[in-house]
């Protein structure tokens, strides 16, 4: 038996990837069962969000349903979730305890999140199942289950402990009763503070170990951090990861700070705020996965005399059952291009001996721009880009068990090279108001070019450019179209951005005008005969447009002169309409007349006469 190590309390800072603040963590010594006077340091790890999550705001339903639907696993290894282990009575032995908390007078979301939940706690298992069936295990957690499935309990917690840290969430959970040290509390809590936070003993004892079951701890999970995208972990695996012990100081490649430097790993990153931990990209795919070389947290089978053999091995913790591993994935492999220039197109084409569908996906995102799915991917970056493109394709089985290849794309600039832009306006002439359609392309040759487009325009009469759109990137076919509805008659300027690296050179603008007319207009006139004459008009365009509200006015002339004069204005209604009453002395032809302006022509109405 390791004897736990010994010492005083410590703090720790830890770094938050989303910016630069520093958080202090109180790193305090807990009495135990296990050794009341002395014992490791019990610190809480503040984890860093998934790129682009935003800590400032709380997604919505919708959100989160769009990001995670019910139901679907977010790892790219499985079609479905897989079950989870049904042993025991749910409540025997040690267990995790799923909690959902909320402050009181804030919304209570935990009807409409139930299904999500649930999905969640299963991505948590699916983890497990398929990190551990790479050294022959089949781990799943220790829920406390009720007929196999999961319990969450729903906890309204007083104003404040949620918002004002881990420390208050754990005194308010305390309080209500959760301090079984045969439990671990895994806490999805509806707010936005922190992305994820867990408890962990610096305790490697193999036989007799602080993380397993000494006293009650706590994992906490906020909602930026519930879902995962693509090539990323689920966060809530990675807390309860800490409380059962992973990864502690003395691994072999730890950062010292709970977790390990070999990227690209579920509980892997540079989490020193004082300086840079060196980090080594040594596994392949994405974060999904706990441990990818297996010897430093997490082995099924470890190696006689290897680390994971003679210290702490979180698999073998009691809050862990061993059920039978999952089948093995089928084979998938990549073909294709290794390099490509940026904004051109490679197609890469995945092959099984098995019966697969196939599920494509990169980092960055961007680089692939065409169908997901299908045997064959095309990856094509924006020619602004630099660097490479991890490309990841999933094929799943019948099983619900898939097979997972990658492929590093290098984007190479090549010898410098300049790429054609065009633009094209759907029409050349528009009335007022209408929209046209601007169609910008970028060619290298006859290959299309994806890059980034910025829309200008200027008066057709003269005057400098303004920016009136961009950057926006043409898709798979070297295309964007831009929707305008200009005023006046405009010429419009394309240019392309470019970037230092990628051997592109500048473009030429792509350049049109679109000539603005305003809508012809029409009129029809009549006259009601009485005493007086009524003169009525009604002002539309030839579009059948009613042009309400439009100032009119009445003109007459007597017979035998040519010369109109203007009797009276009007304003036409909200049908278009306008009308006068008259009884003149004389035989006196009448007609309406509209001046027009910017968006709509000038019109004059036939000639009414009236006799006396």
């Amino acid at each position: 038996m390791r004897l736990p190590p010994t010492g005083s309390p410590t703090l720790r800072l830890l770094r938050l990837a989303a910016g630069p603040l520093l958080l202090a963590v109180a790193v305090v010594p807990v009495a135990t069962a296990l050794d009341r006077d002395a014992g490791p340091a019990l610190i809480a790890h503040l984890d860093i969000p998934a790129p682009g999550v935003d800590m400032h705001r709380m997604p919505s339903i919708e959100e989160l349903q769009a990001a995670s639907p019910p139901g679907d696993p977010g790892l790219p290894g499985l079609t479905e979730h897989v079950a989870p282990s049904c042993s025991g009575t749910g409540t025997d032995g040690n267990r995790i305890q799923v909690l959902y908390a909320v402050e009181q007078g804030k919304t209570d979301r935990f009807d409409a999140l139930l299904p999500m939940l649930r999905s969640w706690v299963a991505d948590v298992d699916d983890t497990f199942a398929l990190s551990s069936r790479k050294t022959g295990g089949g781990l799943r957690t220790r829920w406390v289950h009720r007929d196999c499935e999961p319990v969450i309990v729903r906890e309204v917690l007083p104003a404040g402990s949620l918002k004002n840290g881990f420390t208050a969430t754990m005194d308010a959970l305390k309080a209500r009763g959760y301090k079984n040290k045969a439990r671990k509390y895994l806490v999805f809590a509806d707010d936005a503070t922190l992305c994820g936070v867990g408890q962990m003993y610096n305790d490697s004892g193999k036989d007799v170990n602080y993380n397993d079951g000494a006293v009650p701890m706590f994992a906490r999970v906020d909602s930026p951090c519930w879902t995962f995208p693509q090539n990323w972990h689920s966060t809530a695996a990675h807390e309860l990861m800490h409380t059962i012990g992973g990864v502690q100081d003395d691994a072999a490649h730890s950062t010292g700070g709970g977790h390990c430097t070999d990227e690209s790993d579920a509980m892997c990153y540079d989490d020193d705020g004082t300086a840079p931990v060196a980090m080594q990209q040594v596994c392949t795919g994405g974060e999904g996965l706990f441990d990818c070389n297996n010897d430093d947290y997490l082995n099924s089978a470890p190696p006689a005399g290897s680390y994971l053999a003679t210290y702490w091995n979180p698999a073998d913790s009691s809050f862990l059952d061993n059920v039978a591993a999952l089948p093995a994935p089928p084979t998938v492999t990549i073909s294709g291009p290794s390099s490509v220039r940026p904004g051109l197109a490679a197609t890469l084409t995945a092959t099984s001996p098995a019966a697969v569908s196939y599920t494509w996906s990169a980092t960055p995102a961007a680089c692939l721009p065409g169908a997901k799915s299908g045997s064959t991917a095309l990856v094509m970056c924006p020619s602004y880009y630099t660097g490479s493109v991890q490309v990841q394709v999933a094929g799943a089985a019948s099983t619900g068990i898939a097979g997972i290849a990658t492929k590093t794309v290098t984007l190479t600039s090549g010898p410098a090279a300049s790429m054609t832009v065009a633009l094209r306006a759907s029409t050349t002439s528009i009335y007022y108001g209408n929209p046209a359609k601007l169609t910008g392309t970028l060619r290298y040759g006859t290959a299309a070019v994806r890059g980034s487009l910025y829309l200008y325009a200027a008066p057709a009469s003269g005057g400098s450019y303004t920016k009136i759109a961009g950057p926006v990137d043409t898709g798979a076919d070297g295309a964007h179209t831009f929707t305008v509805a200009p005023k006046k008659s405009t010429r419009y300027a394309l240019t392309v951005g470019t970037a230092a690296g990628t051997g592109w050179n500048t473009p030429p603008q792509g350049q049109a005008t679109v000539k603005v007319s305003p809508h012809p207009t029409k009129w029809s006139a009549s006259v009601k005969t009485g005493r007086p004459n009524v003169l009525s008009g009604k002002l539309t365009r030839t579009d059948g447009k009613v042009l309400a509200g439009q100032t009119v006015y009445l003109q007459y002339r007597y017979a035998g002169t040519s010369t109109w004069r203007t009797l009276v204005y009007r304003t036409t209604t909200s049908y278009g309409n306008a009308s006068y009453k008259v009884q003149p002395k004389r035989y006196t032809y009448y007609r309406w007349v509209y001046k027009g302006g910017t968006a709509n022509a000038r019109s004059t109405s036939a000639s009414r006469s009236v006799r006396y």
